[in-house]
């Protein structure tokens, strides 16, 4: 859109798109534990959620610098009626530009990719 905002700057250690910030946990957790993190880390976190590709495309940048090996945890788990949310309480949609998970688990990873 013609207005289009963007974040003057987000916590230390964080990286941003437009209006979003993002932080890598070295850390191995659960899903639940990595969501726990999340939220103690700065008010009104949450793991990664999406909006449109570009911002998928600046989260998969994030990861590939940190971790080459091991997917990493997003923002998307499945619902008691198996319809996909982000973890800020969103429906998942395509749009996102992060394809659906496609396998029979509740919580979405972001594998390693490279290019």
């Amino acid at each position: 859109s013609a207005g289009t905002r963007y974040l003057l700057h987000c916590p230390k250690g964080w990286s941003y798109y437009k209006l979003s910030c993002f932080k890598y946990f070295r850390q191995l957790q659960s899903w639940d534990e990595a969501e726990a993190q999340c939220q103690a880390s700065e008010p009104g976190a949450h793991l990664a959620w999406v909006e449109e590709p570009r911002e998928a495309a600046t989260l998969r940048k994030v990861v590939s610098y940190y971790q080459r090996s091991q997917p990493v945890w997003i923002g998307l788990r499945a619902t008691q009626d198996q319809a996909w949310r982000w973890a800020n309480g969103a429906n998942y949609t395509e749009d996102s530009g992060l394809p659906g998970s496609g396998g029979d688990g509740t919580c979405a990873m972001l594998p390693y990719t490279t290019g």
